[in-house]
């Protein structure tokens, strides 16, 4: 698709009449060098309406003539191509006006030095070829001054040198063989830019690059001759890093748009997982217990079961819906995307890759053409394809390729560097700037030293319909760093074209229609293979979904020859009565055969008819872009769309311009005209990049609203004036919540600054705290947390800010985790802690999942550094203390969430409580409260160890940890320690033994023990409470070591008279000192006991012997009807469990003496004989059945 639209008008036109041309080329900006049939070459001056300024004749008539900038020479092919006597000639003085009708002095290329008088007749200085074979074409390289002739299947590739004359000590320009290309397909286009070489053909184009190995790095290290063919070391590829990215190679062309919101890490976030500022993911213990609350699933609204809601589930109602990007299918849409898409006339192969099978290349390196100052070595030549085209079988007779261009792209701000080298000369500007890296490795013959500015090569050439453009990277990558090689748009022509031509930014081609002017699309592509486009800082529109646009048609009679410079456009014509190209023979023709179409021409027209020589001022890069810009903003308004495809087009051309007159200023001699154009061209470009970010700013999509950050960064203005921009732009909004693209623009310029928006001034502060005071509060809250410098700016004024919408309830504030967090800061800041302490105790319940997420994101604020008898000493900071006085649970939970992290350690945070302990700071001094604080966060701490299966064995620094938490606990039981909810956990390190809620001081009635504290709501609840915990970790495998068990028994010997002391003591001790105790205070439990703890048979006597004694002790005692009925309990269920021979082992008094367990005995063999029986009933069925043949 083609957006026709008329932008493009020439500033002035020049017409005069000029004899019959056989040739033309531009030699500069306002030189046109125009080869008659008469062969004569004519000098015009298009600043004096195209008047011949002087003239000389030529050896042959001239086919086709080129200029090269280097070295300022004519290039020319005289005679008729591929004849015998056709020849390349070189005219080297051809601008000086005393060669007027001056003779030609000839001499041979690199044969023949120039005489050495200087003081004889002028003469023209023409540098003849000796031919190897009978040339068809000719191709200069702009950059380097090399050339290149074509034959019939040899490309023989001459580098431009400079030497000194012997006797008279100065310089003259001269030509050496350098490569012999060989293929074998017979090229009628030819084009050669540095290292890259171009051969087209009617059905076929070849773009390849000559690269150049040295073979004696692998004979240096004894391989075989094919390894040496496989590990060649190449001397022209670099290592790829731009000035502007140092230590990072650039993103891939599709990744890069896959990027264009940023590198945001929310979407990644799952539930429970948060991250910390180091960016390592931190497990959120207080969202993971949230989640184990409410079964620790969320499941689809209207379903139950098992349908559950995917973690990544998104709703297609969903406000915050974004744009998912698929790369693969990104892909694909280009591929089928009208801008680039062709009717399949081609067959397409894009490297780098070897030569075609059926298309050998074979490259000849003259060796002693490398430079003398390298070291030395063997070199070979090979041949890198970057693009293969040809034409299907079914086109070949219908369609043919033409028009080849290929033209260099150097940029000045941006350069690549070379993998090895040191100091070497320094190519300069003509202002005296240093133009090139230090570098002293092997020069490539055919490249500058300007190469490492290359970033791209642009390469366009036709069928008779449609032009095809390529973006083909300035130096060989690794796959999938830059662009890579592309076809980047494909334009349709209206007619038939005759001829093309290229500017930095625009396409003009030749139609029968007459001149049409196309935009290029290369400078996108180049801007993503040389800047380091971030989204953050550099940003570029994308142009691979807008239409081509066709910014001017104008008609033209007779048209001919087409050639343009920086500021000149030169259109040939003759009236021979063709409405235009149709019906003239050059409509299909390339231009290296336009010589002989226009001879051909002129022999069957009068002789008498002048042609006609347009000459058209180009419109400045300013005047394009405001004439784009108007016809944009005519659509802003009933066409969104089509204004921001428009205002894309226009800042990519100006983007292009700009680095295209920044080399221009680097090596032009005109540095006032080159610097007044690059003035206007850089401020229309930071008022495109303002338009741009407008535009993205107003954009409800959060993929777009960001990309207004790095437009308005690139448009060199700074925040205040920026913020001051935003607000006339948008006067309406000004009361208004701002929008999500400004919000984004502060916080990162303000968070994130560049090197220069470093500098945070108290009035830049002042305009950011009023405008996000008033639009965005929650933004505020977001950069006082993150930045303490800003918050140290008008600090009472973000206060008051706070102030009022807790007052008023703005937004829900009190229900707002950040905005609590932020006016907490405040408050500790200012110390009026009390308005955000209720609040923090109101609504600690509702934010507290995502107050923690922020702490552990900003765990920094917990701590504060002091100096100290021992150096630098980390404390609770204030608004740690506060926090952990107002929300305890989530607070350790925090806490444990950052151990567990490895962020902190354990021993780490025992030191800050216990700082904080003896600190003056802490709003709640009594000695209750901070022993209530300490065994929280253990048993926090706990809990979450031994849900982690992976740990089992407890390290020194745990074992210590443990020993605390059981003193606090058994100092707790004389001292209640009170919470403010009664936290009941009977099983919170482990599965409480069930015997123990039979035990003192719980009730013995059949109740659990949680049951007999909710009715107790007195200190001996809280005492109570700390014995449940206490026995949870004596019940714990893990936690109750040896170690803790002495420690319960030592505090037992000194207040055997405690609460539970029974209970603990039995806990601490082992079976043989524990049965004792419970046979003569509590025999009901000897036989629970006896179950959960595994005894050996002889524990078992010690039970019956120990229940025996106490029968036999006292006939009267009170407890007697207990110990015997614990007695028969006992015996009866060993009587179900133990053999018989064990049995009769442990009775008390022993075999002989065992009358009065007659009937225990009995049952007992009982059983045993029914074990028998059933054992061998089990046997005969298992003998049974292997028998049976099934």
């Amino acid at each position: 698709m083609v957006r026709m639209i008329s932008v493009h008008h020439f500033s002035k036109q020049d017409t005069s009449e000029c004899p019959a041309p056989s040739a033309m080329v531009m030699a500069g900006s306002t030189t046109l060098v125009l080869a008659t049939d008469l062969q004569v070459l004519e000098v015009r001056d298009l600043e004096a309406h195209s008047r011949v300024t002087h003239s000389f004749q030529t050896i042959d008539r001239v086919h086709d003539i080129l200029h090269c900038p280097v070295g300022n020479y004519l290039a020319t092919l005289e005679g008729f191509p591929g004849d015998p006597g056709a020849s390349v000639r070189v005219y080297l003085n051809w601008h000086d006006l005393k060669v007027n009708n001056a003779p030609i002095k000839p001499r041979i290329a690199s044969h023949v030095t120039p005489s050495s008088q200087n003081n004889g007749p002028v003469f023209v200085d023409m540098i003849e070829f000796p031919q190897r074979d009978c040339p068809h074409q000719i191709a200069v390289c702009s950059s380097t001054g090399n050339l290149i002739v074509g034959a019939a299947n040899l490309l023989i590739v001459y580098k431009f040198v400079t030497k000194v004359h012997e006797v008279t000590k100065s310089s003259f320009v001269d030509f050496h063989e350098c490569f012999h290309v060989f293929h074998n397909f017979v090229p009628k286009e030819i084009g050669l830019c540095e290292d890259v070489i171009a051969c087209l053909s009617a059905n076929e184009i070849h773009v390849f690059k000559v690269k150049i190995s040295d073979t004696t790095a692998t004979h240096s290290n004894g391989s075989s001759s094919l390894d040496d063919e496989r590990n060649l070391r190449s001397i022209s590829v670099y290592s790829f890093t731009s000035d502007s990215e140092p230590n990072s190679m650039l993103l891939e062309g599709v990744a890069r748009r896959s990027s264009i919101s940023g590198d945001d890490t929310d979407s990644e976030r799952d539930g429970s997982v948060s991250f910390c500022k180091s960016g390592s993911k931190i497990k959120n213990i207080t969202q993971a217990r949230q989640q184990d609350s409410e079964n620790g699933e969320a499941h689809l609204e209207g379903y139950v079961g098992n349908v559950k809601l995917h973690p990544n589930h998104r709703f297609f109602n969903d406000p915050n819906l974004s744009m998912i990007h698929i790369p693969e299918i990104e892909a694909a849409n280009r591929e089928n995307n009208s801008l680039i898409n062709a009717p399949k006339i081609l067959e397409e192969t894009l490297g780098p890759c070897s030569a075609p099978a059926d298309r050998p290349t074979t490259i000849k390196y003259i060796h002693h053409h490398v430079d003398p100052g390298a070291r030395g070595g063997d070199f070979e030549a090979e041949c890198v394809t970057l693009v293969h085209c040809r034409l299907t079988k079914s086109e070949e007779g219908h369609d043919q390729f033409k028009n080849l261009n290929i033209k260099p792209v150097f940029w000045r701000e941006y350069r690549v560097r070379k993998s090895m080298g040191a100091t070497a000369s320094i190519p300069t500007s003509s202002n005296g700037s240093s133009l090139g890296p230090s570098f002293n490795v092997i020069q490539h013959p055919l490249q500058s030293m300007f190469h490492v500015h290359l970033m791209s090569i642009t390469t366009c050439f036709t069928s008779q319909n449609e032009g095809y453009l390529y973006h083909v990277p300035g130096h060989l990558r690794k796959p999938g760093k830059g662009c890579g090689i592309q076809r980047i748009a494909t334009y349709p022509f209206t007619s038939p074209v005759g001829q093309i031509v290229l500017e930095p930014t625009l396409l003009h081609a030749l139609t029968d229609a007459g001149l049409e002017t196309f935009t290029l699309r290369s400078g996108y592509h180049t801007v993503l293979e040389a800047e380091n486009v971030n989204n953050k800082t550099c940003a570029c529109p994308l142009t691979d979904d807008n239409p081509i646009c066709l910014v001017g048609l104008r008609p033209f009679i007779g048209a001919k020859l087409l050639k343009v410079s920086d500021s000149r456009l030169v259109i040939l014509a003759r009236n021979d009565g063709s409405a235009g190209l149709a019906t003239s023979p050059l409509s299909l023709r390339a231009p290296t055969q336009m010589g002989e179409e226009v001879a051909r021409t002129n022999k069957s027209q009068d002789n008498h008819l002048k042609w006609t020589l347009y000459s058209l001022t180009l419109p400045s890069h300013a005047g394009f872009h405001q004439d784009l810009m108007q016809l944009a903003n005519m659509n802003k308004t009933i066409s969104p769309q089509g204004y921001f495809q428009l205002l894309s087009e226009g800042h990519i051309a100006l983007r292009a311009s700009l680095h295209h007159l920044s080399w221009a200023l680097a090596t032009s001699k005109n540095l006032k005209s080159v610097q007044d154009k690059l003035t206007q061209t850089k401020e229309n470009y930071e008022t495109s990049c303002m338009e741009l970010a407008d535009y993205y700013l107003t954009s409800e999509d959060e993929q777009e609203w960001k990309q207004a950050l790095p437009y308005y960064r690139m448009s060199g203005k700074n925040m205040v004036e920026i913020l001051d921009h935003v607000k006339k732009t948008f006067p309406d909004e000004e009361n208004s919540p701002l929008r999500p693209g400004v919000v984004h623009y502060v916080t990162e310029v303000v968070l994130r600054p560049t090197k220069t928006e470093r500098d945070l001034d108290a009035n830049l502060a002042d305009v950011v705290i009023e405008l996000l005071g008033k639009g965005s509060l929650e933004t505020l809250a977001h950069i006082v947390l993150k930045s303490p410098t800003f918050r140290g700016f008008k600090t009472m004024k973000i206060f008051k800010f706070f102030q009022e919408a807790f007052k008023q309830d703005v937004l829900g504030a009190e229900h707002n985790a950040k905005l609590v967090l932020a006016f907490a800061v405040l408050s500790v800041d200012m110390n009026q802690t009390q308005a955000i302490h209720d609040i923090l105790l109101q609504s600690r319940h509702s934010i507290a999942v995502a107050l923690s997420d922020i702490l552990i994101e900003n765990q920094e604020m917990l701590l504060d550094t002091s100096s100290g008898s021992e150096g630098m000493v980390d404390n609770f900071s204030d608004l740690a203390l506060l926090i952990r006085d107002t929300c305890p649970e989530m607070f350790m939970e925090v806490l444990v969430s950052l151990i567990k992290g490895r962020v902190f350690t354990l021993s780490t945070i025992l030191q800050l409580f216990i700082g904080s302990f003896v600190s003056m700071s802490n709003i709640v001094g009594e000695a209750t409260q901070n022993t209530a604080m300490l065994q929280l966060f253990l048993e926090t701490y706990f809990t979450e160890e031994l849900g982690d299966l992976e740990r089992i064995q407890l390290d020194i620094e745990q074992e210590q940890a443990v020993q605390t938490l059981i003193r606090s606990y058994l100092t707790s039981l004389s001292v209640p320690v009170r919470f403010g909810d009664k936290n009941i956990d009977t099983d919170m390190f482990g599965n409480r033994m069930e015997f123990l809620d039979k035990l003192p001081p719980f009730k013995d009635d059949g109740s659990s023990a949680k049951e007999s504290l909710e009715e107790v709501d007195s200190p001996e609840f809280w005492c109570q409470n700390s014995l449940l915990k206490l026995q949870s970790i004596l019940c714990c495998a893990s936690l109750a070591l040896p170690s803790c068990k002495r420690t319960v028994l030592s505090f037992l010997e000194m207040y055997p008279k405690i609460v539970g002391a029974n209970a603990l003591r039995i806990l601490s001790s082992d079976s043989s000192t524990a049965i004792p105790i419970l046979a003569k205070d509590h025999p009901g439990i000897v036989l629970p006991y006896s179950k959960e703890v595994t005894l050996s048979l002889e524990d078992w006597q010690l039970v019956l012997q120990c229940l025996q004694d106490q029968l036999n002790s006292d006939v009267d005692h009170p407890m007697h009807e207990g110990w015997y009925s614990a007695m028969q309990e006992v015996l009866d269920h060993l009587a179900q469990t133990l053999t018989l021979d064990d049995f009769l082992h442990i009775l008390p008094g022993g075999p002989h003496a065992n009358e009065e367990f007659q009937g225990f005995i009995q049952m007992c063999g009982k059983n045993q004989q029914a074990n028998e029986i059933q054992n061998l009933i089990v046997a005969t069925g298992h003998k049974l059945l292997s028998t049976l043949t099934l």
